[in-house]
């Protein structure tokens, strides 16, 4: 009997009723565990994403000079340009002088590749004059500017102009050097200048100048460039210049005649 009433008394214990009210009990303190996890996870999350202090202030900071340094580089191009409209240089002038002949040798002769041909060497002086009539800037001439003497087809003699500045409202004089650099084979024009020299006749020779110049404001920020070409024929006068002409079929070698006055 009293293993009976044992058994009863721990089914009474452990009935449905009670067995449902401690799974009741367990599912709660579990959801009760998770939401609590959940909830410092996340207060976690928000303290470990959120900028502090020093980092906003130097967000801040770097802004504010992006702005200021955008600001003044627009303010600087405005005023260059306004500047630059209201002051605008005024274009130089190249102007030629004269040009004397120095040198001037005919011969027959052959090319590189033995073709006989007329062979011809040239030195010369060409007088410039370059003016810049701006009132604000000074103009730089590049050396790339140069003098060259052809004829017909074929260059005879070349030079450059070496680099200056010209200070504003100013003018200079330009000597510039203008030679071949070996004797220059004329081929088919060289029949031409032969009988030119035979009948005793001046030949007429090509000039070609090429002047650049630029001006450069706020130490090259602004760059304005000029070009100016001029073209032109000069008269050589062979029996009025130091010339050499020998060694041709239908001519006699000439001694050396004094320099030939500017043309």
């Amino acid at each position: 009997m009293s293993n009976v009433s044992a058994r009863v008394q721990s089914w009474r214990k452990f009935g449905p009723a009670n067995s449902f009210a401690h799974a009741e009990s367990q599912v709660s303190s579990k959801c009760k565990n998770m939401v609590q996890d959940e909830e410092a996870a996340f207060k976690g999350s928000d303290l470990g994403s959120a900028p502090s202090k020093c980092c906003l202030r130097f967000t801040s900071l770097v802004l504010w000079l992006c702005m200021t340094l955008f600001s003044t580089a627009v303010l600087l191009a405005v005023t260059c340009l306004l500047y630059w409209i209201v002051c605008h240089p005024n274009a130089p002038t190249t102007t030629l002088k004269g040009v004397e002949f120095q040198k001037f040798h005919v011969m027959q002769g052959y090319d590189r590749t033995g073709v006989p041909t007329v062979m011809v060497s040239l030195q010369s002086m060409v007088q410039l004059s370059f003016r810049h009539p701006s009132k604000h800037y000074a103009t730089h001439v590049s050396p790339t500017s140069s003098v060259t003497f052809s004829y017909l087809p074929r260059q005879l003699a070349h030079g450059q102009v070496e680099f200056f500045c010209q200070q504003r409202e100013s003018q200079s004089e330009l000597k510039i050097a203008a030679e071949g650099t070996n004797y220059v084979p004329l081929y088919g024009a060289g029949s031409s200048m032969k009988q030119a020299i035979a009948d005793k006749q001046s030949v007429w020779l090509g000039l070609t100048i090429s002047i650049k110049a630029s001006v450069r404001l706020f130490a090259g920020l602004m760059t304005k460039d000029y070009y100016q070409e001029l073209a032109c024929h000069v008269l050589l006068d062979p029996q009025h210049c130091y010339c050499h002409v020998y060694n041709l079929p239908t001519l006699n070698p000439k001694p050396p005649h004094h320099n030939c006055p500017p043309i």
